[in-house]
């Protein structure tokens, strides 16, 4: 948000030249807003991290592979980072925090034997050591027995000129358990025909949203947005028919 607001400003270059990094985080930010900011000069440094490591985990460092200029970069030092056998990340180090602290007082450090804290979070590291996330473990869900990241769908969305941000959350439905429903924030209203026209190009049928409706006030992009609450919002609004 704040980058996004940056750039509109009449003294964006300005700013661009006196920065010396950019730190973007905490959610899935445009690949069109980072091309924009890319463009104007700003030095964007793209980070993956939580606040049970002491904020960071990864960071893109100064100099890396044109690329892998959207990835969350390589594994900053003090910490280490692998993905299991779900795809999940990973994560020890001397920045792990102390544990989740009890009514008693007493602390709860859910590691494994061997120190490794599980994030939640999906993604994977390539063969140079660049960490991509794809989404997180808890928003997964089933549909018609395919498992559906609405991650990936969100990440199309956002693809899709106009859009600003896009959130997926499940829908109950008799015959497939679940299908997704689109929440979209955009500058200018977007027909819901071309948003999944643009989802059907991109992804397997069963991924496009069987209802689009604009996000709702307080849900602004960039934000860390309440799925439940979204979720709740999605049942009670019409579904494209058939």
């Amino acid at each position: 948000t704040q980058l996004r607001r940056w750039l509109g400003s009449p003294g964006a270059a300005a700013l661009a030249a006196r920065l010396k990094a950019v730190l973007v985080g905490g959610a899935p930010a445009s690949p069109d807003l980072l091309k924009v900011a890319f463009a104007a000069g700003f030095p964007l440094r793209l980070s993956y991290g939580m606040t049970e490591t002491a904020s960071q985990i990864a960071t893109t460092p100064t100099y890396y592979p044109e690329d892998e200029r959207f990835s969350c970069g390589r594994v900053l030092p003090s910490r280490e980072l692998r993905v299991d056998e779900q795809g999940q990340f990973l994560v020890r180090g001397m920045t792990l925090f102390s544990g989740y602290l009890r009514k008693d007082g007493t602390l709860d450090l859910p590691i494994d034997d061997d120190d490794w804290f599980a994030t939640g979070d999906l993604g994977r590291i390539d063969e140079r050591g660049y960490v991509t996330v794809a989404g997180r473990l808890d928003n997964l869900f089933i549909s018609g027995g395919e498992n559906i990241q609405p991650e990936e769908i969100e990440a199309v969305l956002r693809r899709m000129p106009g859009v600003e941000d896009a959130i997926i959350v499940p829908v109950d439905d008799d015959e497939f358990g679940h299908r997704p429903f689109a929440f979209v924030q955009s500058a200018d209203p977007v027909a819901p025909a071309a948003l999944t026209a643009h989802v059907r190009s991109a992804l397997s049928g069963f991924k496009v949203p069987v209802g689009v409706h604009p996000m709702p006030a307080g849900e602004s992009a960039g934000l860390k947005p309440s799925r439940a609450a979204l979720r709740k919002l999605a049942a009670k609004l019409p579904r494209f028919p058939g």
